[in-house]
């Protein structure tokens, strides 16, 4: 399986024209959102394990994202630098 980690122009366009992308970034969403409703919640995480429940307004995803954004750029990634990460899956480690 070929795999485009580049959003090439066709790609791009077909996705725009079947409503998939709508042309922004995820930044640009979060900044949109974080304008309108800067105190409204925008992710609530469960930690399963502890029972802790943890809640991050559009402020604060915006504020992380701007610390992660220049911890990035003091390491030397620039722009059209390609980021990546990786998660662990949800499931239990007994």
């Amino acid at each position: 399986m070929d795999f485009d980690a580049v959003l090439i122009p066709a790609r791009r366009a077909d996705s725009i024209a079947r409503g998939y992308w709508h042309d922004r970034t995820v930044n640009d969403d979060l900044d949109a959102w974080a304008g309108r409703c800067p105190d409204k919640i925008a992710l609530t995480a469960f930690e399963a394990e502890s029972g802790t429940t943890t809640r991050f307004t559009y402020r604060e995803m915006a504020s992380m994202a701007d610390r992660i954004a220049v911890g990035l750029a003091r390491l030397g990634v620039g722009n059209h630098d390609v980021v990546s990460m990786q998660c662990p899956t949800g499931g239990s480690s007994r």
